[in-house]
């Protein structure tokens, strides 16, 4: 049994002419090009009684691996034969039916186009390698670049609420200062009236005792009235102290409350379109909207701070979120009368902590205010600047959200752990999303058990499984950012990896 021709047709050859290959019958390895597109194999039985009886079958082992009968046929043709290396084997049988099992065999190597080599391929390899390379080093300067115009910005912020700060010194020292000169000569007045009153060697008439009552009460109540200008009156009522001329250096009271403190969102960038009247004005009108509900859920505003506001809420933690839920809610429509008049709308975060406090009267005889101690207001400052980090607008911490009696009633959902500068042990924060806009809290709700469980892979380390939670939730939800950070947290860390010590947690260093 013998290879007798063969022949081959190539796609850079004449058109229709075949290739004829001379001496195959002696070759044991043939090598072809991938462009070698049909092959031609011509073979015979080398029994010459009754030829026309001879029968053939062959196999291309690489192709097909079952023997395949020709019949009399003693020529095969293949067609585009993909590149690899093939085994080509004949048998024959003479007119008896006595079949050569040996036969023959050629080794076929068709060699790929150059793109397929391994060359190419090592080089498609560095090349994606150097893409990765590139679109992480892209990544790491386009996330450099902005958290430097981050800084700027938050300097440039820092120094415009530093100087609304000043302002509002000058306006409390302005408010203590009238305070004193009117509780000065008043108290002188109460004092002798009181005096007269007590002292028994001076007969007063039932009418003289009257007006000077008069007297006492009037000059307490315009103390208080003067005191409470600057002065929280809920000072007085947690001193147990009846009037502002009761209130010495030194009173003081603890209590566990929880804090409130909201800031406006890129109050710099409004502020600076606007004359120091109209910034005035927009911080008043702001005020107007957003302190009424702090008294109306039993709560009352300890300091205004630029655009800022600290609030305290000691009867119990959902009054704090209540607040909070309802001032939204009142942005909501403040920011629709904006529209009308076409005035950027405004968007604020929030950041609620409960902790212990002292409340209490500091300075000296002569210039004394109200002020609070307690390391719970810088926490709940820092927490509130994470609501930019986390596109949150209401961060809770997990010890707030253990104090709600009804904690069900909220919708709220996991965000991470912090590392707050000089606190030993992490706090876990939450977002509370009932002040959302309607359509926004629909959409956190579809999409909060893919968020969940992203969550779980991101802590357990397993990114990849991660990223594809997150992605589940930004294709419904786009402008999730808290999803994003996550995703982009993932993507990063799936490439440069984690050390062992790994927990998650962020650390911020200030607000």
């Amino acid at each position: 049994m013998v290879i007798t021709a063969f022949k081959r047709y190539n796609l850079d050859g004449p058109d229709g002419e075949p290739i004829i290959e001379k001496g195959i019958s002696a070759k044991q390895e043939l090598t072809l090009s991938y462009k070698d597109n049909v092959l031609v194999f011509e073979f015979a039985v080398l029994s010459y009684c009754n030829t026309s009886k001879n029968q053939y079958a062959y196999k291309l082992e690489g192709f097909n691996d079952n023997w395949i009968h020709l019949g009399a046929k003693r020529d095969i043709t293949f067609t585009g034969l993909d590149p690899g290396e093939y085994t080509l084997r004949v048998k024959g049988s003479n007119n008896d039916g006595v079949w050569n099992e040996e036969g023959a065999s050629l080794k076929i190597t068709i060699t790929p186009p150059w793109w397929k080599t391994w060359w190419a391929y090592t080089l498609y390899g560095l090349m994606f390698a150097g893409a990765v390379f590139g679109y992480i080093r892209y990544k790491t300067l386009a996330q450099a670049k902005e958290l430097a115009f981050q800084r700027k910005q938050l300097e440039h912020e820092r120094q415009v609420n530093e100087r609304l700060r000043q302002v509002d010194k000058l306006k409390d020292d302005f408010l203590a200062n009238t305070s004193h000169e009117l509780r000065t000569p008043l108290q002188g007045i109460i004092g002798l009236a009181e005096s007269s009153v007590a002292d028994t060697s001076i007969k007063l008439t039932e009418r003289m005792r009257l007006n000077l009552g008069m007297i006492i009460a009037s000059g307490k109540r315009l103390i208080n009235t003067a005191f409470g200008r600057f002065v929280p009156r809920e000072f007085l009522r947690y001193l147990e102290k009846e009037s502002a001329v009761d209130v010495k250096l030194g009173d003081h009271t603890q209590m566990e409350v929880t804090i409130f403190v909201s800031d406006i969102r890129g109050f710099t960038t409004i502020s600076e379109k606007m004359t120091p009247a109209e910034n005035f004005a927009f911080i008043n009108e702001y005020f107007s909207i957003a302190s009424p509900t702090v008294r109306e859920y039993h709560g009352f505003v300890d300091r205004y701070t630029g655009d800022a506001i600290m609030a305290l809420f000691p009867r119990q933690a959902e009054d704090g979120v209540n607040n909070s839920i309802a001032t939204l809610k009142q942005l909501q429509k403040f920011n629709a009368e904006r529209v009308k008049r076409n005035e950027p709308v405004i968007n604020i975060g929030v950041g609620l902590h409960t902790g212990n406090l002292m409340l209490g009267i500091v300075g000296e005889q002569e210039r004394m205010q109200g002020d609070i101690f307690s390391d719970a207001v810088n926490l709940t400052n820092r927490i509130e600047g994470l609501c930019k980090f986390y596109g949150a607008s209401i961060v809770v911490s997990e010890i707030t959200l253990n104090k709600l009696t009804n904690r069900g009633d909220y919708h709220t959902r996991f965000l991470g752990k912090v590392q707050v500068k000089g606190k030993d042990v992490p706090i876990s924060l939450y977002e509370v999303y009932n002040g959302d806009p309607e359509s926004i809290i629909e959409l956190k709700l579809k999409t909060k058990a893919d968020f969940e469980e992203g969550l779980h892979r991101y802590f357990e380390k397993e990114f990849t499984e991660a990223s594809v939670c997150f992605n589940k939730v930004l294709k419904v939800n786009p402008a999730d950012k808290t999803a994003r950070l996550y995703l982009e947290r993932s993507a990063q860390f799936m490439v440069q990896g984690v050390p062992e010590d790994w927990e998650g947690v962020e650390a911020v260093e200030s607000k």
